[in-house]
């Protein structure tokens, strides 16, 4: 599978060129949000015209996230062996036939069949996407078009909400294949990532490439990303005639030796603690859990419970627009410092807050209150644990590395989502809603301490510069000096 460089309309600037990729990762994300809520369609629907079993609605909700694993694992191989194109490629097209299969069937088993098939496409993107659009993307531009992904999930999860209560979730499913499908054709005609050619040892197309990409004012970029392949692939070259005993030794090798290297393990800690705060931020306690939460924030008693849901879903949608204009003008350590010190102070006093309302300790109390607590915690959870995990991961990596470490940070999250959503409801029941938001501050606070303490800043700066840094010394130079050694 070899695709090559389409070349553009000479019109075509490098910005709309920028654009054009991202709108294709973006778009594949909105399919991520619209499988993501979906499930509050489907089931009510299927609930009043089907005789479904609680079993198989339960299985039909949750088995993309099994599926998600499997193509998490198999994307690393897949996309440094054919590149970040034909995974989106992939990605995109299974996404389409999954929505296909679900609207033209009622069957539980082919309902099953298309969700799989979804959190495998889903699977295939997550770790390609930040990836893509970090690799490809202008520097000054790349924090801005990071953040329209967790915008785009916001965003499909407002629409699908939107439409679930004017449509059948037979017609939702077929216009979303429609959207996929188009998002089939964007991600063709956007370029592969210069980084995977020049991987590749195929430096004319990189150059190409990178100058569709950025222009010609990044030439210095360019030189740097060529030259530090060019050194990588000369001393694989001296290790090609190793036995074939000798190369299966040294790729069992390959973990254990991989993460000495600071360039590897300084960025993996600081993305699972990352992704460690944001599963524990609150986003994904609420979306499990908001009628618990609301019932203890604002009381059993409200009617405004579906309002509630929508207003968050807007406000995140605004928030998430915003982010973009704060990433663009801020350092990201300033914004994780802001987003998360709110974060934390919002944890405490929600808390104290449920405390006080449930023992009958406030000498005043309105509807406002609650619900302008609920939102600002919402707004942070959008900026930090969604927007700035997004970023950061297509900025720290190092492009030798990156689809192994992507898979070590998505699975890090997964395994902290899941006993996030396994443990909330018993947390709420043992030791109430304060009791458990007091418990996530501690371990989100113990991770933004790591995350401070470690992280570069990263704002318009080369994936190569930092990478460098990381390293303490730049490849170009280590590689020669392995070389002479040999």
């Amino acid at each position: 599978m070899r695709f090559g460089v389409i070349m553009p309309l000479k019109w075509l600037s490098p910005l709309f060129t920028q654009c054009l990729l991202t709108s294709g990762v973006s778009l594949n994300l909105l399919m991520h949000g619209l499988v993501i809520g979906y499930t509050s369609v489907l089931l009510p629907q299927l609930r009043e015209t089907t005789d479904i079993d609680e079993a198989s609605a339960t299985w039909i909700a949750s088995i993309f996230g099994i599926s998600l694993m499997i193509g998490a694992l198999i994307v690393t191989f897949f996309m440094n062996k054919y590149g970040r194109k034909p995974a989106g490629i992939v990605s995109a097209a299974l996404m389409t036939a999954g929505w296909l299969i679900i609207g033209v069937t009622e069957s539980a088993h082919s309902l099953l069949l298309g969700r799989f098939i979804q959190g495998f496409a889903m699977g295939l993107m997550s770790i390609t996407g930040n990836i893509f659009i970090g690799e490809c993307c202008s520097p000054k531009n790349r924090g801005v078009l990071l953040t329209t992904m967790p915008l785009a999930i916001f965003l499909a999860v407002l629409v699908v909400h939107w439409l679930g209560t004017i449509m059948s979730w037979q017609r939702i499913a077929l216009i979303s294949a429609f959207v996929a499908f188009v998002d089939v054709i964007i991600i063709f005609i956007s370029p592969e990532s210069p980084s995977f050619y020049a991987m590749k040892g195929r430096y004319d197309e990189c150059r190409k490439t990178f100058h569709w990409l950025r222009g010609h004012s990044e030439e210095e970029e360019l030189e740097k990303l060529i030259k530090m392949n060019m050194a990588r692939r000369s001393n694989e070259a001296i290790t090609s005639n190793e036995s074939v005993l000798d190369k299966v030794k040294k790729n069992l090798a390959f973990i254990k030796t991989i993460y000495r290297k600071r360039e590897v393990y300084k960025p993996t800690i600081i993305m699972m603690h990352m992704n460690t705060m944001s599963a524990w931020a609150g986003g994904m306690t609420f979306v499990t859990n908001a009628k618990d939460i609301i019932d203890s924030i604002i009381g059993k008693d409200s009617s405004y419970f579906s309002a509630i849901i929508v207003s968050i879903d807007i406000q995140m949608v605004v928030s998430c627009m915003l982010t973009m204009f704060v990433i663009k003008r801020l350092r990201r350590k300033l914004v994780l410092l802001w987003a998360y010190s709110v974060n934390l102070t919002l944890y405490v006093i929600i808390a104290l807050y449920v405390y006080l309302k449930t023992h009958g300790l406030l000498s005043f109390d309105h509807l406002f209150i609650g619900l302008t607590l609920l939102h600002l915690h919402m707004a942070t959870i959008v900026v930090g644990g969604l927007a700035l995990p997004n970023i950061i991961s297509g900025e720290i990596f190092p492009l030798e590395y990156r689809g192994i470490c992507g898979l070590i940070g998505v699975l890090f999250f997964s395994i902290n989502e899941t006993i996030n959503i396994k443990s909330a409801r018993y947390l709420f029941a043992s030791i109430g809603v304060e009791g458990a938001y007091l418990l996530y501050a501690v371990v989100v606070a113990y991770c933004f301490i790591i995350v401070v303490i470690l992280l570069p800043e990263t704002k318009d700066r080369s994936v190569i510069d930092i990478e460098e840094e990381f390293r303490g010394k730049p490849l170009v130079t280590e590689m020669k000096l392995m070389e002479s050694k040999c």
